[in-house]
């Protein structure tokens, strides 16, 4: 679990996400039919799927604090959610939608383009942060390091 979403794999491969989704953390768009909580933020008392990673052949699902990745067989990222410290290696935050708090998101699921010709076999999302273990061994870190935990020997944002 997330910080306050869900996202389950079943055998089958499909991917399923429920619970809070101001800033996409679900992959799924926040149309008129998605309801919101008390605090008017979207989200889904239930499991939905996410029909648009049908097909892709997802082994792995991630939850961050406000973000989700996915892993395919073939060693794809695709990723969704809160990008406030650049945690989804998408490049800047500056260029994406913003919440009514300010915070910059991406609401369904993106290839992280970076790595895509680069297999991937593991990816790990923390609080503002991620990384993704190549199965060369490469290690590629992201997003917020203001307390190392990026692992670059210094403390800003970076992606590496």
């Amino acid at each position: 679990p997330g910080g306050y979403h869900t996202v389950a794999l079943t055998e089958r491969g499909e991917v399923y996400t429920w619970g809070h989704n101001r800033v996409g953390q679900l992959g799924v768009s926040n149309s008129a039919g998605v309801p919101r909580n008390g605090e008017g933020a979207h989200f889904l008392p239930r499991p939905q799927r996410v029909d648009s990673l049908l097909g892709l052949d997802v082994v792995e699902v991630i939850a961050g604090w406000g973000h989700t990745a996915v892993l395919t067989r073939a060693g794809r990222v695709l990723v969704c959610g809160r990008n406030y410290r650049g945690q989804l290696g998408l490049g800047d935050p500056a260029g994406f939608p913003h919440n009514e708090r300010g915070h910059p998101y991406q609401p369904t699921f993106a290839a992280l383009e970076a790595l895509d010709r680069r297999a991937v076999a593991q990816v790990a999302c923390g609080g503002e942060h991620s990384a993704a273990l190549l199965r060369s061994g490469e290690v590629y870190t992201f997003g917020a390091g203001h307390r190392g935990q990026l692992g670059h020997g210094r403390r800003r944002r970076a992606e590496h």
